[in-house]
């Protein structure tokens, strides 16, 4: 169809997967949420978790990031087990979470924002993109 041949589009891959663990979930569990869920990821590896609405994805990997606090189970990165419900200790260990919906889940509020990352510029409510102001000193292209 494109009247070139794919071996110089797709670049070969190692056939297998780095045998170093990067990310270990080991029964996993948040009452009432889930239960035992165990899982690696090594590196090189892309990995996906599925489901319909309402079954869990989003709890399970919120608490593997330590947004919420497991009832039981261990999570490890590089082996170092991280204190469970610890999003700061989850982000010196290496690891960052994308929400499904980063503009209702932002981190911090508009007020916080300002009092403690010192952004610039920034007034309004979070997740209206109306309410921002340009930093100071900058002007909109004619």
């Amino acid at each position: 169809m494109t009247g070139r041949t794919i071996e110089y589009v797709f670049p070969e891959r190692p056939a297998r997967p780095s045998d170093d663990v990067v990310l270990e979930v080991d029964a996993l569990s948040r009452a009432g949420e889930f239960a035992d869920v165990s899982f690696s990821v090594r590196a090189g590896e892309v990995v996906g978790l599925a489901g319909l609405v309402g079954s869990g994805r989003s709890e399970i990997l919120e608490t593997v990031y330590g947004a919420r606090k497991a009832t039981s189970g261990t999570v490890r990165v590089h082996g170092r087990a991280l204190r469970a419900g610890s999003v700061p200790g989850a982000v010196r260990a290496g690891m960052g979470l994308a929400p499904k919906s980063a503009r209702a889940r932002a981190c911090c509020s508009a007020s916080r924002c300002s009092a403690t990352c010192r952004c610039r510029g920034w007034s309004g409510s979070p997740g209206r993109a109306s309410s921002a102001r340009r930093p100071t000193g900058t002007r909109r292209r004619p």
